[in-house]
């Protein structure tokens, strides 16, 4: 007890703020639980177009889905989302380009937006899903100094005259400059189409639509011509696409949690894609190996137990 006599029994007894004071934690515990509220908002109010997302909310047809949003207003407490279906990658201009869902019209297939809730999805934290802005050219240098180089009103027309004006050891700058930038953006670049690699596998392993009773039926009966009819095989199968559907919302949730950037565990690694698993088996052979001695001394156990599980798949990824 933190002091005074023993309550009455059968008795309730208020709660103050002096059983608090002097403690240290206080501080601490509210700025964590001002975090942690700061980040329930973050994650539903910070969407933005071209954002990536997981569908959420059970009752949603969507959900367990990775979308694309394609509308998204600050004001407004929707958003309008696109299913991917798939991410095709160019290796030779490192592209990366979504399939989405489509629903047939008059005129032809169209895109198949869906409005929901900012509480029914949850942005992906992978880094590097947003295309990088293009690097700064000589052009652009140029125009952001161009208070020291010319005492002229700025135009565009007149970039042209004063690079011809300017001499060699200037030139030079802006161009070494220039060059940097580049590179930086195709680092840029590969790493945005490694994170994406990795998130195609992960959408290729999600599980797939929830099942029903006739679906299942059509299945077997393909394979056993034997069949009552469905009649009379309608409740049977009924209750075992229950048990499938039960069975694929677990599933499903685990698949979320990958995507949300939920560590390796065992429940998890069906879900992991597979140059992420290869990643992690060559750690676990090769440890032993590495000129570090802090590596040498880590064993199996602590890499599954207490390692893993804080590593999203997405760290592992790979360029084939």
């Amino acid at each position: 007890m933190l002091g005074g006599k023993l309550p009455a029994p059968r008795r309730s007894r208020l709660v103050t703020a002096d059983l608090w004071q002097g403690r240290q934690n206080v501080a601490a515990l509210q700025e964590l639980l001002r975090l942690q509220k700061q980040a329930q908002v973050c994650c539903t109010e910070g969407l933005e177009m071209n954002d990536l997302v997981v569908v959420v909310a059970k009752e949603r047809r969507h959900f367990g889905r990775v979308c694309f949003v394609q509308y998204a207003e600050r004001t407004s407490i929707s958003v309008e989302v696109l299913p991917v279906q798939d991410i095709q990658l160019g290796a030779s201009d490192l592209s990366v380009e979504f399939r989405f869902g489509r629903k047939r019209s008059g005129g032809g297939i169209i895109p198949d937006p869906q409005a929901l809730k900012r509480s029914d999805v949850l942005k992906l934290p992978w880094p590097s899903l947003r295309k990088p802005p293009k690097p700064m050219t000589e052009q652009h240098l140029i125009e952001q100094e161009w208070d020291s180089l010319s005492k002229k009103r700025f135009s565009p027309g007149r970039l042209h005259s004063i690079w011809h004006d300017l001499d060699g050891q200037t030139r030079r700058r802006y161009r070494q400059l220039s060059t940097r930038a580049e590179e930086v953006y195709q680092q840029m670049l590969l790493s945005r189409f490694r994170v994406f690699s990795v998130l195609k596998e992960l959408i290729d392993l999600a599980p797939g639509p929830a099942l029903n009773g006739y679906f299942l039926y059509m299945q077997k009966s393909k394979q056993e011509k034997t069949l009552p009819p469905w009649s009379e095989a309608k409740e049977e199968f009924d209750q075992l696409a229950m048990v499938e559907n039960a069975k694929l919302k677990d599933q499903q949730k685990l698949w979320i949690e990958v995507c949300l950037g939920g560590g390796w565990t065992l429940e998890r690694s069906v879900f992991f894609p597979r140059s992420a698993l290869k990643c992690m088996l060559t750690l676990l052979l090769c440890h032993k190996r590495s000129t570090l001695s802090c590596a040498k001394d880590i064993s199996h156990h602590v890499w599954l137990e207490h390692i893993f599980p804080f590593i999203p798949c997405y760290w592992f990824a790979k360029v084939t």
